[in-house]
């Protein structure tokens, strides 16, 4: 009942035995009848450990080292990456809030109460919608709002038009001056290209363009003198003071076609829009074009020159002439857009090759013609 545990050449044994007993036992039983002499090997506390085995310590000493700064580094590198999705989404939820999209959204657009019409600015130019378009167009505009745990999406326009601080104007206009005093109405008016200029030099190439336009003025005056001098300072007009209209109407008219009557309204639409193709403060074409039902293209307009006028169409036309000159306000129609009212600074032209193109009373003070 002492023996632990058989092994090769001899047992283990309860070490609180008698263990000179149990040899003497062993040895007068062996020794006579097999030869085998039995001793007692009492256990040590030490072991004598091999380079191996130190070895072989050092190395899972290492591994679970090893393997703790594994653990670590990885619990490190997880709670950093929690931490940067965290911040991703708390950064997110600030770039996509109301009022971030909101700064973004009115940068270029806004609304008008009077009438119900949209804006869209759009380089240097504005485009008005109607409800309906105005939110298919800022459709892609959305913005995320954390509610519980939860981050959800909300379209834009929709809460938009219910906030009390939104960008909008009691009306929306075109006076051409660049600062307006009264800033609850929208002016699109984005000023000339011309005064955008500051730095320039008086070279041979400016001087030789100044005498290729003053000849083309004389040209379309016959050369006399005062009416030079009064086209022009109606010229000038235009550019010195566009927010006063001189209620007055230039006809330029020539036996002969070429002689630059159309070249003088492009060149001054280009001094006003040289970044555009087509000048966006020009309206050029004939009576037909400028007095259809749809009057979108006269919106925005400093000239408006009409061509090819022949006596009937200007006797039958006289009044709305005299109207597009005189008129302080015009209503600008426009497709699927509430028609709006605007103010008239445009400046008409009228050419003709017709020698009496348009009736003209005695005491007329609207018309000033001239015969190239």
């Amino acid at each position: 009942k002492n023996i632990g545990v058989l092994m090769f050449d001899g047992f283990l044994i309860n070490n609180e035995c008698n263990k000179e007993d149990i040899l003497n036992i062993l040895n007068t039983y062996c020794n006579e009848k097999y030869n085998i002499n039995w001793i007692c090997k009492s256990m040590g506390n030490s072991i004598e450990e091999s380079e191996t085995y130190k070895n072989y310590l050092i190395n899972k000493e290492e591994k679970q080292q090893s393997n703790l700064l594994s653990i670590e580094t990885q619990t490190k590198m997880l709670l950093e990456e929690n931490l940067k999705t965290i911040k991703e989404q708390q950064e997110r939820i600030i770039n996509l809030s109301y009022k971030k999209i909101k700064e973004k959204f009115e940068k270029k657009h806004f609304m008008v109460s009077n009438p119900i019409i949209f804006g869209s600015e759009k380089k240097d130019e504005v485009v008005l919608y109607n409800k309906q378009d105005f939110a298919t167009l800022t459709a892609p505009y959305i913005y995320i709002m954390k509610i519980g745990d939860k981050v959800v999406q909300r379209d834009f326009f929709p809460q938009w038009l219910k906030d009390e601080n939104k960008r909008i104007y009691n009306n929306v206009d075109f006076i051409p001056k660049l600062n307006i005093e009264d800033k609850t109405i929208y002016n699109m008016f984005k000023g000339f290209d011309c005064i955008k200029i500051n730095d320039y030099e008086e070279d041979d190439e400016m001087k030789e363009g100044w005498k290729v336009f003053n000849d083309l003025i004389s040209v379309l005056t016959n050369n006399e003198i005062n009416c030079q001098k009064y086209l022009l300072n109606y010229i000038a007009h235009i550019f010195q003071y566009p927010d006063i209209n001189p209620l007055i109407g230039v006809i330029l008219k020539s036996k002969i076609q070429g002689v630059g009557k159309n070249s003088l309204v492009q060149i001054l639409s280009k001094i006003m829009d040289f970044k555009n193709r087509h000048s966006k403060y020009l309206l050029e074409g004939d009576m037909d074009d400028i007095t259809g039902t749809f009057s979108k293209d006269l919106s925005n307009k400093m000239l408006i020159a009409i061509d090819e006028v022949n006596s009937q169409q200007g006797f039958e036309n006289n009044d709305k002439i005299k109207k597009f000159i005189t008129q302080e306000t015009r209503k600008i129609n426009e497709k699927n857009v509430k028609s709006y009212n605007e103010s008239n600074y445009s400046r008409v032209f009228l050419f003709s090759n017709n020698n009496n193109p348009i009736k003209i009373e005695e005491n007329d003070r609207r018309f000033v013609v001239f015969k190239a």
